[in-house]
């Protein structure tokens, strides 16, 4: 788990400053001492269980029970990255906006089901998805967000779309990284031969 949360940490890291170098006027330094310190004690308490729980359904239970009926991983994979950002479709302000956080969660879920089925575990996946819940709330978060104005450290006011191609960008990071040296694995994911379920 610390090696997914670190791993995202740093991606992510890269990618903000990378953006902010392109584009410093997005940026909005927000931090406010005096409110930050309840909103990080609430975030460690809750981000921790909830991403878990999310990832023992979505990756561990859900994943493994339709992987039993098709006997392909693609099948598992790709079913319940949808029906992960469809769990995740009302993260916006409005009903156009939540179409961005749909497509977000997707390629998040996608990611993160690679990364599952490829370690056997869901390890890297939950640090992966703590981390990602606390950056977007403590680092930077978004006015358009769920969660709205937040005391978090920066606010971003990029486009929503931007925001789908950093995601996108981090998700491949991520994956190359883990399996940079078990490209194989990878490989048993994508094959559509018939596969025994983990």
């Amino acid at each position: 788990m610390l090696k997914g949360a670190v791993l995202w940490f740093l991606i992510l890291g890269m990618l903000t400053l990378i953006f902010y170098l392109i584009n410093p006027a997005s940026y909005e330094l927000t931090f406010n001492p005096s409110t930050f310190g309840m909103l990080l004690i609430l975030s460690l308490i809750t981000f921790p269980i909830q991403a878990s729980f999310e990832e023992v359904f979505f990756r561990g239970y859900l994943m493994q029970g339709v992987g039993l009926l098709s006997k392909k991983p693609i099948v598992p994979l790709l079913a319940t990255s949808f029906l992960f950002g469809i769990g995740h479709i009302m993260n916006g302000t409005g009903m156009t906006l939540s179409v961005f956080p749909l497509i977000e969660t997707v390629i998040i879920g996608i990611a993160l089901g690679i990364i599952t089925l490829g370690e056997d575990g869901i390890e890297t996946a939950i640090g992966i998805h703590v981390m990602n819940n606390l950056y977007a709330v403590l680092i930077v978060s978004t006015p358009d967000g769920i969660f709205g104005n937040l005391p978090s450290i920066m606010m971003t006011s990029s486009s929503p779309s931007g925001d789908i191609l950093t995601t996108a960008a981090a998700a491949v990071i991520a994956v190359v990284i883990i399996f940079w040296n078990k490209k194989d694995k990878l490989r048993d994911i994508f094959r559509w031969e018939d596969a025994e379920p983990n």
